[in-house]
């Protein structure tokens, strides 16, 4: 055999091998191209250790003058804030949708990294209002916090959050402005923690309760609360410090199940004064309203009390420092042209950032559902996923004669275990993530859980947090 016929097998056998073709290689189009079809983002995601569990795309490196030279169309690449699948966003040359990783919890918001000017979004699968600006400096920092496709042509940028900040609140299409420069996490499993028996230290409160309600602010022989320490002063500044350190927000909650809360007008600037001696001696992030019964309408408290709490919010926000109210209310009490709840939360409208419904201590109390044509009551846990479904549905829609809470500032209340509340203690976790997975299948996903109590939980071995971290911070 000639050296050339030799050579020729060896090519041959080759190919094979390797799978080559004779097909000639398509050469990519380039950005410029009118008719270019952007493709899905292929993205590898590495979790965080949580909670919360925020999955984030790998940073690669970008060539910032490559970047600036591309030739991109210069509309906003803009995202569906209405639909609740996953995180729509369509190309500016081609309009069909492309969907990216529905994986990633996080608002999936991106802009044109050419256009300059501001574009506002609202993220579709957790509808917390939030803000984002298209990057003007072209930073190595910015050019890091983008993504690729896979073939190195597709190129979306991570803009920077805004300090000032339009928002839009996607259930109502409601543009409105937002002033408050701190928010609480985006997925919440809230715990009230108590200094009585069964004790436990504050040190001891695992991270997964990422907001710890301190019980109770309550009131003297006037009606004015005041908050004692359940220890030694000292070491309590202390335990509330290694909270916040641990990066879990800690607010004081005010009245609980201790009827007597009585502010009246009079009162207006010693109960300020309080809730001021609080914040700044103790470290308290804020406010959890929980007035119960009689409290909840006694006096002037519809009126002075979150009044009071709006000015120090305001106070607050301009020193540059937290100050979160959320509130607690029991959820008949959201119920009815009279709720008792309803004056305090449309004074509050605008600046409470949470509300906690208790589902439980209400025995047979519960909801008439169309859908099953049947009354589900919060006792029943044969019917406990209907129940909540239904309840929570009709709280953050504000139908079936209940003030409306959006969705993304809702949790619901569960007793830690049975001996928490009186009834209301969930059987079958399962329940629960049949009813957290229905409200965001249909759009309206709440953020998170709250649970009475911390202490409680610890004395069970934490079952809450075992059932129920995994639901929240997915």
């Amino acid at each position: 055999m000639s050296m050339q016929w030799y050579l020729l097998l060896l090519l041959l056998l080759s190919e094979k091998k390797t799978g080559k073709s004779d097909k000639p290689r398509t050469v990519p189009q380039t950005l410029t191209d009118p008719n270019r079809v952007f493709t899905p983002i292929n993205v590898n995601y590495v979790p965080a250790r949580f909670p919360p569990i925020h999955l984030r795309p790998i940073k690669p490196i970008i060539d910032i003058s490559r970047l600036r030279s591309l030739s991109i169309s210069p509309e906003p690449i803009y995202i569906n804030p209405i639909r609740p699948e996953p995180v729509v966003y369509t190309s500016p040359i081609n309009p069909e949708p492309v969907y990216a990783n529905p994986i990633n919890p996080e608002p999936m918001v991106y802009a044109n990294p050419i256009k300059p000017d501001p574009v506002v979004y609202a993220n579709p699968i957790n509808p917390e209002p939030t803000v984002y600006a298209n990057p003007t400096d072209w930073s190595p920092a910015e050019m890091n916090d983008a993504i690729i496709s896979e073939d190195g042509l597709n190129i979306l940028i991570r803009p920077t959050v805004s300090n000032a900040v339009t928002i839009i609140d996607p259930p109502n299409n409601v543009i409105s402005q937002s002033r408050w420069r701190f928010k609480l996490p985006p997925q919440v499993l809230v715990g009230f923690w108590f200094g009585w028996l069964p004790r436990l230290a504050l040190e001891d409160i695992p991270a997964e309760y990422n907001v710890v309600c301190v019980a109770f602010l309550e009131p003297d022989e006037t009606g004015i609360p005041h908050f004692i320490p359940p220890m030694d002063e000292e070491r309590f500044i202390t335990g509330i410090s290694w909270l916040k350190n641990s990066g879990q927000t800690v607010l004081l909650s005010l009245g609980g199940a201790h009827e007597g809360v009585a502010v009246w007008e009079a009162d207006r600037q010693k109960f300020k004064d309080e809730i001021m001696r609080d914040i700044d001696r103790y470290g308290f992030m804020g406010i959890d309203i929980d007035l119960e019964g009689a409290s909840i309408t006694a006096a002037d408290n519809v009126r002075v009390i979150p009044s009071v709490l709006a000015e120090l919010k305001d106070y607050y926000n301009e020193l540059n420092m937290p100050f979160f109210i959320t509130l607690a209310p029991e959820f008949n009490n959201l119920r009815g042209e009279n709720a008792p709840y309803k004056p305090i939360l449309q004074a509050l409208e605008g600046y409470y950032d949470l509300v906690f419904a208790q589902y439980y201590n209400q025995g047979l109390d519960g909801i008439w559902s169309d859908e099953y044509m049947l009354y589900l009551s919060q006792s029943d846990n044969d019917l406990k996923s209907e129940f909540l479904f239904t309840l929570t549905t009709a709280i953050v829609t504000g139908t079936s004669n209940y003030y409306r809470i959006p969705s993304q500032k809702f949790a619901i209340g569960l007793p830690a275990s049975q001996v928490s509340a009186m009834n209301g203690y969930v059987q079958d976790p399962a329940d629960v993530g049949l009813a957290l997975d229905r409200l965001e299948m249909e759009g309206r996903r709440i953020r998170g859980l709250m649970t009475w109590s911390i202490n409680q939980d610890a004395q069970n071995g934490f079952e809450f947090i075992s059932r129920y971290a995994t639901m929240v911070y997915r």
